[in-house]
């Protein structure tokens, strides 16, 4: 770390020393540019919750952490397994129909975003099983 900031130190001493020899000459101004790339990062991680039913027949599937830095925002989607209950996710409150072996979109954002969101299955009674996937998608 040191050899660094001691690299990055000798290189400003060489800007200042280059402007200050510019305006020596006669220069009253200098341009420096500086650039970089950011790349694309789209994620979402799950932190799961119980998974048991209660008797209205809701299921605690845990919360989501998400990250995209695209400028134009990503959508988030949800996928049951072709095993899975016909139902429901409960995003937030929010209820999104959900059946075996189909995808439901959970949100469209217009913006980079860090986010997080309860979610939960509801079923019908008597009903469980299968799998949720959760997939992300720059726009």
């Amino acid at each position: 770390m040191a050899v660094i900031r001691e690299a990055g130190t000798a290189a400003l001493a060489l800007v200042a020393a280059a402007l200050g020899g510019a305006a020596a000459f006669g220069t009253s101004s200098a341009t420096i540019s500086i650039s970089g790339h950011v790349p694309l990062t789209c994620q979402v991680s799950f932190a799961g919750g119980s998974g048991a039913f209660n008797d209205a027949g809701v299921a605690r599937l845990g919360s989501t952490s998400e990250f995209c830095n695209n400028a134009q925002g990503y959508r988030l989607y949800a996928y049951a397994s072709p095993d899975a209950a016909e139902g429901a996710l409960l995003v937030n409150g929010r209820q999104i129909a959900l059946g075996p072996g189909r995808e439901g979109l959970i949100d469209v954002t217009s913006s980079p975003a860090r986010s997080s969101r309860a979610i939960d299955y509801l079923v019908a009674e008597g009903e469980g099983g299968g799998s949720v996937t959760l997939r992300i998608e720059a726009l």
